[in-house]
C-alpha cells in the first residue's frame, strides 16, 4: 500500500530516528485515534453531499498526500525529512482545498434550478390532470420551497470555483515540487549518510548490520 506508517513519521520527524516499540505503538493508537474523531466530524460536516462522489476523491487526496513524499524518499538523495513533510501537509491542504471549490460538492442552488426545470419539463409534457402526475409536481414544489434562495455549498459557495473535477492533477504534481523545494532549503546531512542504507533496504527490505 502506498502510505506512510503513523509510527514512522512519528519517528523520523519526531523523535529524529530514536524511539522505544512502545513509543510507536502509543503513537500509532493516538493518531488513529485522531483520524477517527477527524473523520467522523467531517462525516457530519458532509451531511447532504454528494458521498459517492467525495468516496472517490479520497483516493486524489491520498495520492496527493502520499505518492510524492513515498517516491522521492525511495529514489531521490536529497529528499529529506523537511521535504516529506511538506509534501504531506501541502498536498493535503490543496487537495482538500480544492475539492471543497469542485463542481462535485452539492450546491443548493444549482440543485433547485435543476428541479424547477424537471417541474417546467413535466407541467408542459403532461398539460392533462393526473392524480400520479400532480403528486409528483407536489413533490418537486416541496423540494424547491425547501431550499432557501440563500442557501450555499459547505464553504460557502453559491457556485464552483474550478471547473476540474478531480484535484489530482494540480496537487500530485504540486506535492512532488514541495518535496523537491523543502528538501533544497533544508539540507539535512543525516539524510544523506543515511542513503547507502535505504537504497539497500529498498531494494533487498533488509537493514544493513
Amino acid at each position: 500500500q502506498m502510505c506512510i506508517r503513523d509510527s514512522d513519521v512519528y519517528v523520523g520527524a519526531i523523535r529524529n530516528g530514536i524511539a522505544s516499540e512502545r513509543q510507536q505503538v502509543m503513537a500509532a493508537r493516538v493518531a488513529t485515534l485522531l483520524m477517527a474523531v477527524i473523520a467522523v466530524l467531517a462525516g457530519i460536516a458532509a451531511k447532504g453531499q454528494n458521498v459517492a462522489y467525495l468516496v472517490g476523491l479520497g483516493y486524489a487526496v491520498a495520492a496527493s498526500a502520499n505518492l510524492p513524499a513515498l517516491v522521492m524518499s525511495l529514489y531521490w538523495r536529497r529528499c529529506n525529512t523537511a521535504g516529506v513533510l511538506a509534501g504531506i501537509i501541502g498536498g493535503t491542504v490543496l487537495s482538500i482545498a480544492m475539492v471543497l471549490v469542485s463542481p462535485g460538492m452539492s450546491y443548493p442552488l444549482q440543485q433547485k434550478a435543476q428541479l424547477q426545470t424537471q417541474l417546467q419539463v413535466l407541467t408542459a409534457n403532461n398539460p392533462q390532470p393526473s392524480p400520479i402526475l400532480d403528486k409528483q409536481k407536489t413533490e418537486l414544489q416541496h423540494q424547491i420551497d425547501a431550499i432557501p434562495p440563500d442557501a450555499t455549498s459547505l464553504v460557502g459557495l453559491k457556485a464552483p470555483l474550478i471547473t476540474l473535477n478531480n484535484p489530482g492533477i494540480i496537487s500530485v504534481p504540486v506535492g512532488f515540487l514541495l518535496v523537491i523545494v523543502f528538501s533544497l532549503l533544508f539540507k539535512d546531512e543525516r539524510a544523506l549518510r543515511l542513503w547507502p542504507e535505504l537504497a539497500i533496504r529498498r531494494e533487498f527490505g533488509s537493514r544493513i548490520q
